[in-house]
């Protein structure tokens, strides 16, 4: 364990949304101690080139690779924080939650801390624990990237990557965030969850539609990813439980079939077919 830690938000946008990352940034720099990094990918302009151009005491990266998991991953490269936290371009953070995290990883023999955030529009998302535990491979299915603190080490050491063929602009626009975290647990990772609130978010978030087709066929794919042959299993007891949750729309047939889908189609790589 460390006797300090740092700490560096790596915030992952694009150049349309530049100007937001670097108010992030910039709020982030200003009242805090926590660093910010941000990675912003050009493919939205064929021609535009730049390559590490500092603003102020703002980093920021510039990349012409697409896809949200290539940007995390080139922010994971990039650090040379103890510590690093995936922000989006628009959430605010919450300071107090953020120094709370910084004593856990102090005190505490734990390689992964995931926290909470709380909405703008007032409460939570997500049906959030009370108490800390220790994450397994299921309950890592909920968590989301902004509620993500990893030591670096860790994941350099054991050469942990985002899979590029999920996440926002990759084959299947989901689910990266989850691999990640499945992918630590099979290295040995301790992944604890502590009821901290850390940053606030707008109440709509990519993963929770259950009417886009792409995202429902993205499902499906990352089932296979985590799970394997055995994780067609799990589709219909997923559904079920989707449509138990009075704020989720959910078509069972098309929501199954789209699902199934995905799952057939993807190919883990240690399939030989």
């Amino acid at each position: 364990m460390l006797s300090t830690v740092t700490i560096q938000a790596l915030i992952s946008t694009t150049l349309s949304r530049l100007n937001d990352a670097i108010k992030l940034a910039k709020t982030i720099n200003e009242t805090s101690d926590v660093k910010a990094l941000i990675i912003c990918q050009t493919f939205e302009d064929k021609d535009f080139y730049a390559v590490n151009q500092p603003l102020s005491d703002i980093q920021i990266i510039y990349s012409k690779e697409k896809g949200l998991s290539n940007s995390r991953q080139l922010g994971i490269v990039s650090s040379t924080a103890d510590v690093i936290w995936f922000l989006d371009d628009d959430v605010s953070i919450n300071i107090n939650g953020i120094n709370d995290v910084r004593s856990l990883f102090i005190e505490k023999e734990v390689d992964i801390i995931t926290t909470k955030f709380d909405l703008t529009s007032g409460g939570y998302k997500k049906n959030y624990k009370n108490v800390s535990f220790v994450h397994d491979f299921y309950s890592v299915l909920k968590v989301s990237s902004i509620e993500t603190f990893c030591r670096r080490n860790f994941l350099i050491k054991n050469s942990i990557m985002f899979d590029s063929s999920f996440g926002l602009g990759a084959k299947y626009p989901s689910g990266e965030e989850n691999i990640f975290l499945s992918d630590c647990l099979k290295k040995k990772a301790i992944i604890k969850y502590f009821p901290i609130v850390t940053s606030t978010h707008p109440p709509i978030t990519s993963g929770d539609n259950y009417v886009d087709r792409n995202l429902l066929i993205a499902k499906g794919a990352l089932i296979k990813r985590l799970f394997g042959s055995k994780g067609i299993f799990i589709i219909v007891p997923f559904i079920i439980k989707q449509m138990n949750k009075k704020s989720t729309e959910v078509k069972p047939l098309l929501t199954f079939w789209l699902m199934l889908t995905g799952f057939l189609k993807y190919k883990n790589k240690t399939d030989k077919s």
